[in-house]
């Protein structure tokens, strides 16, 4: 295989290759080879596969991008969270309230050999989110998905990227959900809208637009012109 990492330790070349092997060459021993390419769990298929599946599909197809951040509220198992690691490139972070779900959430990860750098679960509020404004490319709940209890949505348009980044929160099919949902967020959320997904999941969307007073950069030097202004 081709050689993608090198360290040298006590006298010793190691070489990780595209192969998924360890090569180990020593001065006064013949090299030696130890294997720690391993097939990738999958996840344990039950009544629940389809609907984590179903909804990580729906989410991305609102966010109509692969890649940044993604903020799970109300993480639950963490199942959300990986159908969304394993069908993009996203970086996910997903919060839960519950310690002992924590804990069963970042064995599963970790035995998905996910956890650490693709997701990560933090133990903590939903409310009074602890993070930095403005750095969510999309935001999801599996609470909201499993039990049909929403998060509070004071705090998402905070965390939310503008000019872009979305909110993609589905809920179980039923009346009640469909109230709920249609309220969640209207007067926090501009834009935001319910609709049944073709998956049979409720899906309540919103898209946050520019910040008051962006500008913008659309050509190499900011505009047609050169000018290096953005006009912001």
């Amino acid at each position: 295989g081709k050689a993608y990492a090198l360290a040298v330790s006590d006298g010793r070349l190691y070489v990780g290759t595209d192969r998924g092997t360890i090569h180990c060459f020593g001065k006064n021993a013949a090299p030696t080879a130890a294997s720690t390419s391993r097939q990738k769990p999958s996840a344990k298929p039950d009544e629940r596969s389809t609907l984590f599946q179903q909804a990580a599909q729906d989410a991305l197809a609102a966010a109509k991008t692969d890649q940044g951040y993604c903020l799970v509220l109300g993480a639950g198992s963490g199942r959300l969270a990986r159908e969304i690691a394993e069908r993009s490139r996203f970086r996910v972070i997903g919060v839960e309230p519950d310690p002992e779900k924590v804990d069963a959430a970042r064995k599963m990860l970790t035995d998905a050999r996910l956890y650490g750098n693709r997701v990560v679960i933090h133990h903590g509020p939903i409310d009074g989110l602890p993070y930095q404004k403005r750095f969510a490319n999309l935001i999801v709940s599996e609470e909201s998905l499993v039990s049909g209890k929403l998060p509070s949505a004071a705090d998402i348009y905070r965390v939310l990227r503008p000019a872009g980044g979305v909110v993609a929160i589905a809920a179980p099919k039923d009346s009640k959900s469909v109230e709920s949902l249609k309220k969640w967020a209207a007067k926090v959320l501009a834009g935001w809208t319910v609709e049944k997904r073709p998956s049979g999941l409720l899906l309540g969307t919103a898209i946050r637009g520019p910040l008051e007073g962006a500008g913008e950069w659309t050509h190499f030097y900011a505009d047609p012109g050169n000018s290096a202004c953005s006009r912001d």
